[in-house]
């Protein structure tokens, strides 16, 4: 899956999570 543009924002989080993961739980 394509990684997301503002993945530096979401550095701090697990990167073995899909971005909506992180969209969601950040």
């Amino acid at each position: 899956m394509p990684e997301p543009k503002n993945i530096l924002e979401y550095d701090d989080m697990p990167k073995g999570l899909p971005p909506e993961r992180k969209l969601y739980d950040g």
